[in-house]
Parts: structure tokens; C-alpha cells; sequence
């Protein structure tokens, strides 16, 4: 089956893809901790709460560190989680569904979704946490909603996120200007793999702050709407930027030139190539169906990734290798 991030997905000129994450805890145990003595009870009190749907189930123990690091790579866990043994995933086989058990929270459903996709996301991961509540009951205030460990979680425990590719915004400075706007919001901008890190191939991470006074509908919708009126910007500024401009277009062919001769090709030298082969598709230089193999190699070209396809340890110049192998192969050049 393939995975979510090779299907097309709605406005996939700007945003790449949706991501929807509910914090929960059972009421029954404490919230997790360091060699926490209820870990196995929650993991299996979650694989029970689940076992009814089709989904895959793994101990993160079971896990080798090379298939840990290229499950970060694909945003399926987190950083922090891929460093423990006493959790466990239960994901689906396209991996756009992943529950995180045992991470900061009991568990962490998490559902990922090609292009600006919110509501979609949200139904399904709202749907999987209704299904565990049948069953099993949640710690929760009437007063101030679920109960999460991190404060900031407390009330929805709803993290929203989409991926957007801002090249026009980013070159006018525009990028800088959302940030101020986005906080009044109750809204943040991050880099391209979250919090304190940089823009790669342009990529930012819009996402929701507030969780505590809004149900989760209307943070949803919230997001939805301040993602759809970026793209719309996003789109304005490239076409005042680079339609008809001969500089750009000169810029892009050399850029598909390079993605498909070269023999090495660090990770952020493809994201900032693919970065102007999705710009170019807005402006027809190259088929927009084409995107969809775009987002397919930024997820699957990681360092983590490669190595764990080849099985074993690489040096960099070797993962390069690998990667610019990877990329002439791909069907962006069919």
C-alpha cells in the first residue's frame, strides 16, 4: 500500500501536508515517566481499547535504531520518543495514522495527511479517540477539559499543523511578517521540522498554540482558514515574482537538470532543488502531478531512511550517493 505522503493532496502547490495530534491520558494510571511501572499496563490497555480495527501494533523495543531515526524523518513519531524502549505504535499500514503510546502523554493519536487536509485528519483521529473512549476512561476536568502532563496541552489537547511551501513569501520577507500576525492569532510559524529549526526548500510549519477555552472544531476551522488565505497569498507574490520571469525559469531547468544527473545530493541540497521544481509546477514549466513525487522523496530520502533500505551504517558521502540514485530513479522524470 502506499503511504499517505504519495498520494496528491488539496492545494498541494502550497501546502505539502496536514497534520492532527490529540493528547490523552487514562484515568486509571499516573502520567507517564522514566521506567514508569504502569508503561506496560497502558500499552496493553491501549492495544485492547483498539484491537476490533486493522492496524498494525509494535513495541518500540522491538524497533532498531536505524528504522527509529527514518521514522522521525517521515514525522511519524517524535524526536523525544524515539529514544525510549518502554512505549509502542499502533499505526496504520499507509502510515497515515500512528498512535504514540507512552510519550509525554499515555497516548498520542496522531493522524497525517497529504496537502491542506485538516478537517479530513481530525475526523479520523477524532474517530480513534472516540473508539478508545468507548471503553476506556480518559482523565478529564469539566472544568478545564482532558488532562495532559505538559500544562500547555490541558483542555482539547489538540495540535494542529500544515506544511506549507512559502518561496514567494519567504523572498519578499513576508515570512518574517506572518510570524507577528500568526501569534496574535493564537497561531505559530515554525521551520520545516518544527520548533528552533530553520526553513529548508522554504517549508514552514503553521500550527495552533492555544488549547485551553476553544473546542477542537473551531481550532480546526481557525487553522483551516488562516492556511487557506496564505496560500492564496503565496500564490499572488509567485506570480508577480517569477511568471513570465526568464531568471526563475533559467533557475528551475537548471535545478531539474541537477536532480537528474547528479551523482551526490546532500538532503539539504534537495530540498532547496525541489523547492524550485514545486514553484515552477505552479507556473506550468512542469506537470502539478508531478508535486506528489516531489513530497514523496522529501519524506522518504532521509539519512535515516536510506540506511535503513540499505540495511546498514553509511557515511555521508554514501547517503549522498544513495540519495542522488534514488532521485534519477524517481518518476520525475517519467
Amino acid at each position: 500500500m502506499n503511504k499517505w505522503f504519495e498520494k496528491t493532496g488539496k492545494d498541494g502547490d502550497v501546502a505539502i501536508s496536514s497534520r492532527v495530534r490529540l493528547a490523552r491520558n487514562f484515568k486509571k494510571y499516573p502520567f507517564p515517566s522514566e521506567n514508569s511501572p504502569n508503561a506496560n499496563d497502558v500499552i496493553n490497555t491501549a492495544k485492547d481499547s483498539l484491537s476490533s480495527l486493522a492496524l498494525d501494533f509494535v513495541l518500540m523495543s522491538e524497533i532498531d535504531d536505524m528504522t527509529r531515526a527514518s521514522m522521525v524523518a517521515r514525522h511519524l513519531i517524535s524526536p523525544p520518543f524515539s529514544r525510549t524502549d518502554s512505549g509502542a505504535i499502533i499505526k496504520s499500514s499507509d502510515e497515515s495514522l500512528c498512535v504514540m503510546i507512552n510519550e509525554e502523554d499515555h497516548l498520542r493519536i496522531q493522524v497525517l495527511l497529504s496537502g491542506n487536509n485538516l478537517n479530513e485528519a481530525f475526523s479520523l483521529a477524532d474517530s480513534i479517540d472516540d473508539k478508545i473512549s468507548e471503553t476506556k476512561e480518559y482523565a478529564f476536568s469539566e472544568s478545564l477539559g482532558y488532562l495532559t502532563k505538559c500544562p500547555t496541552n490541558i483542555g482539547t489537547g489538540l495540535r494542529a499543523s500544515v506544511m506549507l511551501h512559502l518561496p514567494a513569501l519567504e523572498e519578499t520577507g513576508d515570512t518574517g511578517k506572518l510570524m507577528g500576525m500568526l501569534s496574535k492569532l493564537g497561531l505559530t510559524i515554525r521551520g520545516t521540522f518544527g520548533e528552533s529549526t530553520k526553513a529548508v526548500g522554504s517549508i514552514y510549519q503553521i500550527s495552533n498554540q492555544i488549547t485551553l477555552g476553544i473546542d477542537e472544531k473551531t481550532s480546526i476551522n481557525n487553522l483551516s482558514a488562516i492556511v487557506s488565505q496564505i496560500s492564496e497569498r503565496e500564490r499572488d507574490a509567485r506570480r508577480a515574482l517569477y511568471d513570465g520571469n526568464l531568471s526563475f525559469e533559467d533557475k528551475f531547468y537548471r535545478s531539474f537538470a541537477i536532480l537528474k544527473n547528479a551523482r551526490l545530493l546532500s538532503g539539504e541540497e534537495l530540498y532547496s532543488h525541489l523547492s524550485v521544481l514545486r514553484t515552477g509546477a505552479t507556473l506550468g514549466l512542469i506537470d502539478m502531478d508531478k508535486t506528489a513525487e516531489m513530497t514523496k522523496l522529501l519524506f522518504s530520502t532521509s539519512a535515516g531512511e536510506i540506511m535503513k533500505t540499505e540495511n546498514r551504517g553509511m557515511s555521508p558521502e554514501e547517503r549522498d550517493a544513495a540519495r542522488s540514485s534514488i532521485v534519477r530513479a524517481s518518476k520525475l522524470f517519467d
